[in-house]
């Protein structure tokens, strides 16, 4: 007999499908601000087009670089299921916030809301990764990985494309409005089909000073040779990522301006 293949397991699915609408989701909302601060020439403090792109990646990324050794702490301490629940309902409060902020054409309360969803989406990275081995068997560990982050790269696509398509539109940002909110909610059930997890440090002690606890992550990984470099490579790769998106916008604007003169 044929076994069920792991993204259809009742354990594994919930946690696939509820990072793969809270990646598409962050990606939807941050290409489509990124493209009305573009093309609407919104500006902060003075600041040019150029320069609110940059922000953009940078307030989304920022909460990632302070918070991570803490959320990893709590994911430790607190019931995994618990606190992936959360974050999802903390996710659909940033978007009804978020929706208003297009509503009102308020950057600001948009930048507010990205940094918000870095910070969600930091609490729920450990969650997402260190509950796969209390959801699915040893063995199959390599091949979960893999699906979430094919799911991770997938869903970071399609959010990407429809975060522009959906603000191109002359309903933009209403469009983009109920796209993230639908995400989110879509997301928030998913979560609720977890199984229900005890803590795997409920006695741990929780070090709420960032920099002795982040440090101490590094720390750690230098132990092992092989872990440090995965971690620099990944650093790597994403920063790399992120400064080429940040620059292909408004190489697509200028483009767009000559095309336009020709």
């Amino acid at each position: 007999m044929s076994q069920k293949p792991l993204i259809f397991s009742a354990k594994f699915w919930p946690i696939f499908w509820t990072q793969f609408w809270g990646a598409m989701n962050d990606n939807i909302f941050k290409n489509a601000l990124v493209i009305l601060i573009t093309f609407k020439a919104y500006s902060i403090l003075g600041l040019g087009v150029d320069q609110m792109v940059a922000m953009c990646g940078g307030i989304f990324i920022l909460p990632f670089f302070i918070f991570s050794a803490l959320a990893g702490q709590f994911s430790d301490k607190l019931s995994k299921t618990t606190l992936v629940v959360f974050t999802k309902w903390l996710e659909v409060v940033i978007m009804v916030i978020g929706t208003v902020g297009f509503m009102v054409g308020s950057v600001s309360l948009l930048f507010i809301c990205l940094f918000l969803l870095g910070l969600q989406a930091t609490i729920f990275g450990p969650a997402k990764y260190s509950i796969l081995p209390e959801l699915i068997e040893t063995d199959d560990l390599v091949k979960g990985n893999a699906l979430v982050e094919m799911g991770t790269f997938l869903a970071i696509l399609i959010g990407t494309i429809l975060g522009g398509v959906l603000i191109a539109n002359p309903n933009g940002t209403t469009l983009v409005s109920v796209a993230v909110v639908c995400s989110a909610v879509i997301g928030l059930l998913c979560s609720w089909q977890l199984p229900k997890l005890a803590p795997v440090m409920p006695d741990l002690k929780i070090d709420y000073n960032l920099f002795t606890s982040t440090f101490d992550v590094v720390k750690i990984s230098q132990k092992t040779s092989s872990v440090f470099i995965s971690i620099l490579g990944i650093s790597w790769f994403w920063f790399f990522g992120a400064t080429l998106l940040s620059i292909f916008r408004s190489t697509s604007k200028t483009s767009c301006t000559l095309m336009s003169r020709w």
